[in-house]
């Protein structure tokens, strides 16, 4: 039992930032070609290929976080833990964390599941 004057909730968080990965990207797009000939106009002659390799930086972030109650004679009891994943191309898990507690927190306290937040950062 806590102090008269203690919390009644006690939220506990952590991270975890892995330190990014490089994944290459290929694509390919067709253009079609033609050729103008006088006096007849432009001729459908094919196809041109344009081969698009590019290196893309990936970064992976977790915020985990448990709420206990505290005012049972059993010691804290957890009421809620959820757990929310980013994966982006932004590296700096300040420009990401306020949306994933926002997404941490929908379903507080009744609820359960996947919830998905769009953010948008300029990182």
């Amino acid at each position: 039992m806590p102090p008269e004057d203690g919390p009644l909730y006690l939220a506990l968080a952590s991270y975890e930032a892995d330190s990014g990965r490089t994944d290459l990207v290929t694509t390919e797009r067709q253009f079609p070609r033609y050729v103008y000939k006088q006096g007849v106009g432009n001729i459908f002659v094919g196809y041109d290929t344009i081969v698009d390799v590019r290196t893309v930086e990936s970064f992976g972030r977790q915020v985990d976080l448990i709420i206990q109650r505290m005012d049972s004679p059993d010691g804290p009891k957890r009421v809620y833990e959820g757990t929310a994943v980013s994966r982006g191309r932004c590296g700096n898990i300040n420009e990401v964390a306020d949306a994933m507690f926002v997404a941490l927190m929908q379903k507080f306290p009744a609820g359960s599941g996947t919830v998905t937040v769009e953010n948008e950062s300029g990182c």
